[in-house]
């Protein structure tokens, strides 16, 4: 049995971003149809780590896939489930002291016999970091694409 080199996987990055939104492809969560380049897009974050890697020898490499990354720049796989409850935890700490403050001011206002105070800022809208395109070598938050190892030679890319 031929031993296999270990994928640097969290070093694998989007050589070129695909322009067609998750959204308008059709599929499930792990796998969807691109119908501009028609290829099949997997999500990382709903395979294991295992299952990624396997994708991507079994394909030599050329497969497109969808890469969240934490901020640490590790690639989000399924079995991060530690990282998915911590970030949940967080919004649900944010929320909460955004609604106590809010309550507060509300409070304020109401003890005073004034109208409640609008809200400096509005609540921010959630952000999707996710992209799509061609994989290849350390890259940014979420990108989809063709996914290319890391190579053992020193590859600086496009110049």
């Amino acid at each position: 049995m031929a031993h296999r080199t270990p994928i640097d996987f969290d070093s694998l990055r989007i050589a070129t971003p695909c322009p067609v939104s998750w959204a308008d492809m059709t599929g499930d969560a792990r796998k969807r149809f691109c119908g501009q380049c028609s290829l099949h897009v997997y999500d990382v974050s709903e395979l294991t780590r295992g299952e990624a890697e396997t994708l991507i020898r079994s394909s030599e490499g050329r497969v497109c896939m969808r890469l969240h990354r934490r901020a640490d720049g590790r690639i989000v796989t399924k079995d991060c489930g530690r990282v998915r409850a911590a970030i949940e935890r967080r919004v649900r700490w944010v929320r909460a002291a955004a609604a106590s403050v809010l309550a507060v001011l509300g409070f304020a206002a109401c003890s005073r016999g004034e109208d409640a105070p609008k809200p400096l800022l509005a609540p921010a809208a959630p952000t999707d970091l996710s992209e799509m395109g061609d994989v290849a070598v350390p890259a940014e938050d979420c990108v989809m694409g063709i996914v290319a190892p890391p190579s053992s030679e020193s590859d600086d890319g496009p110049k």
